[in-house]
């Protein structure tokens, strides 16, 4: 019943829409993420880290306790059900990505004919895809952001849904626990995006007090909160039934909090959410610029919403978003990308504008023409060829990477264990079809003043000699103060050593092998 309340697809009516959405996902992810089978191998560090925990989950391995990561455990077992697709590749994340990607279109698309037309929302689509993938904050693909998108595109059309009326009926319960269920999702994905829903269930609720339906405002909260707690059930008989549930709370709760969180008072911190959302803002135009302007035009014209209560759950959601995503301190590009569903609140101002310029059966007889809408769409999928930095890796091998390369020396030993010493997962485990061993199987971006265990443990790791093969990531901007260098010298010897580059920056990657 959940599952199709929340798809809501009429077979007869909006198959072709749905078809045309993971179309455009297919079509685009193949060229624009590393995890396509046209690229020898997605080396993002993050996508790196989930997949093998994923992989380790799947083969008996607990996240957090026998393996040390920080994002939400729904996100390792996305990855584990794509290594049953491919151990050895990203071709199963491939899929999920598609599968995600084309259900946030879906519901783009159903945001976009609460208010226009569907002519309006087949040109509008390939629009937002291109402005979407093309991105900076997209990175290699395979982001925690990227698989939240239609949880949280679905939450916003629900929302808008229900305001769009004045004289509104209460929100079936229903709908409340199925967005609780997202929300949940969210929060076994990665918890600092849950700021827009904490701003959506508020709104909703005063909206119901407004209405003195204080009893219901009241139920309503208890049934979208009670969504939430029902994804928590298998997290919490998971772990424990390992004994690892105070390793998990500790790990994705605690550390993660107090690890990454940069203590700033209350004005510089509102300082901080300022500058970077200027700055991705103008890093992420084609579809940042259509975001915010949709929250403004959504927030302050009664055209689209006809309340000022209805107007002012669009902003807050919007706002709170920032908070939880910047509100920590810490920022990186892939954090903007979660904005992305506000897109098509920014596309159709200008749908009106065109309304008053094309009537809807003149643009529903120009997308119909098979020649000029497919020259539409085809110039959008060449200028995401252009502007996604990920493009520019088409065509390496696989022998020119240095993770296969390092992965043909290591297969020599039969049964080899690995360590990642000092930097993030970079694909070796990956290109080698290792699962880790050991706890602390890379290093992860907390400052080691914070978590000083993680290096502790693999230099032990080194001076006991527990695994047979390490491979360091080096760069002049190196700290070297936590590595024990002479545990190396003592126990291990240089077999390989490889110059590349990542992100644009040189690096050199040596690889170690233990002495008899």
């Amino acid at each position: 019943m959940i599952a199709i309340k929340l798809l809501s697809i009429r077979p007869q009516k909006e198959w072709k829409a749905v078809v045309f959405c993971f179309a455009l996902s297919a079509v685009f992810l193949l060229f624009c993420t590393k995890s396509s089978f046209l690229y020898p191998l997605n080396d993002w560090n993050d996508s790196n880290c989930f997949f093998t925990v994923g992989k380790g989950m799947m083969q008996g391995r607990v996240p957090y306790q026998d393996l040390f990561e920080q994002k939400g455990p729904l996100l390792y077992f996305i990855h584990g059900i794509a290594s049953w697709i491919s151990f050895d590749s990203f071709l199963g994340v491939f899929f999920f990505e598609i599968l995600s990607f084309g259900m946030f279109l879906w519901f783009s698309y159903r945001t976009i004919r609460l208010f226009a037309g569907k002519a309006y929302a087949y040109v509008l689509l390939p629009v937002l895809t291109f402005a979407v993938l093309s991105s900076n904050s997209f990175c290699k693909g395979d982001s925690a952001e990227e698989f939240c998108l239609p949880l949280l595109a679905a939450s916003l059309f629900y929302l808008l849904r229900y305001m769009q009326n004045r004289d509104r009926s209460p929100m079936p319960f229903s709908l409340l626990l199925l967005n609780g269920i997202l929300a949940g999702c969210v929060l076994w994905i990665k918890y600092t995006m849950l700021g827009f829903w904490f701003a959506w269930m508020m709104m909703i609720f005063f909206d119901l007090i407004r209405q003195k339906h204080v009893g219901r405002a009241f139920l309503s909260c208890v049934i979208f909160v009670s969504g939430m707690l029902l994804t928590a059930v298998p997290w919490v008989i998971y772990f424990s039934f390992h004994h690892a549930f105070y390793d998990f709370i500790n790990a994705y709760f605690v550390v993660n909090i107090f690890g990454y969180s940069h203590p700033m008072g209350v004005p510089s911190r509102l300082l901080f959410m300022l500058v970077m959302l200027c700055m991705e803002f103008i890093k992420n135009i084609f579809f940042s610029l259509p975001a915010v302007a949709g929250v403004l035009y959504f927030t302050c014209s009664k055209r689209m919403l006809p309340d000022s209560m209805a107007r002012l759950s669009v902003l807050l959601c919007f706002l709170f978003l920032i908070a939880g995503v910047y509100g920590g301190g810490s920022a990186y590009p892939y954090y903007f990308l979660i904005f992305a569903p506000f897109a098509p609140l920014g596309y159709l101002p200008a749908v009106r504008f065109l309304l008053h310029k094309w009537n809807a059966a003149l643009l529903q007889k120009w997308t119909r023409k098979g020649s000029v809408y497919s020259l539409f769409v085809l110039l959008l999928f060449i200028g995401c060829l252009i502007l996604s930095p990920n493009a520019r890796s088409l065509g390496t091998k696989k022998e020119d990477l240095v993770q296969y390369q390092f992965a043909e020396i290591i297969r020599q030993t039969p049964g080899a264990t690995l360590l990642n010493y000092g930097f993030l997962d970079g694909g070796f485990y990956t290109a080698a079809e290792i699962v880790p061993q050991t706890k602390y199987f890379c290093k992860l971006n907390i400052t080691v003043d914070r978590y000083p265990e993680m290096m502790q443990e693999q230099n032990r790791y080194l001076k006991e000699k527990m695994v047979d093969y390490v491979v360091m990531e080096w760069s002049e901007d190196k700290d070297r103060s936590q590595f024990k260098l002479d545990y190396l010298r003592e126990n291990y010897e240089m077999v390989a050593e490889q110059e590349g580059t990542f992100d644009g920056k040189g690096k050199k990657y040596i690889l170690y092998r233990v002495k008899e």
